[in-house]
């Protein structure tokens, strides 16, 4: 009777042959299924990212090219009068929505070449507006600013 022992045995080693091979079409399934979920979720962060990166370009080009219009009305103000003065600045700031149309922009002033020799004039006539006005300079340039 060693034909059952040897079928018996031939039987377990197909069992055997049967689970490894089952054990080894699995894990590499698995294996293939989980490098396609990474790729599937490195492939969607990339997009996120690009996504979330022009949003975030697109932003700060609106941001600074905003201000960039607004001052661009200010320069042709300044064209279309070459003795802009303090009251003229002033009612052009105070006609502008200046949080939307120079958004970022903290504050706008005027810069006026005073002469040395006028700068006492020029103080008093600043302070007779705001009586805080003061100058500090440094040196002894003949134009100030």
């Amino acid at each position: 009777m060693p034909f059952p022992a040897a079928s018996s045995r031939r039987a377990a080693l197909w069992a055997r042959v049967g689970v490894v091979a089952a054990l080894v079409s699995g894990l590499t399934l698995t294996w293939v299924l989980a490098r396609d979920e990474v790729q599937y979720a490195r492939a969607t962060a990339q997009n996120d990212f690009s996504r979330a990166n022009e949003r975030l370009v697109t932003e700060v080009r609106r941001r600074l090219t905003t201000p960039h219009s607004g001052l661009r009305g200010l320069a042709g103000a300044f064209a279309a009068n070459q003795h802009l003065t303090r009251e003229d600045l002033r009612a052009y700031v105070e006609s502008r929505d200046l949080a939307r149309e120079l958004a970022g922009v903290r504050g706008l002033g005027l810069i006026e070449r005073v002469p040395r020799g006028d700068l006492d004039a020029f103080v008093a006539q600043a302070q007779r507006e705001r009586s805080d006005f003061s100058v500090r300079t440094s040196g002894a340039a003949e134009d100030l600013y």
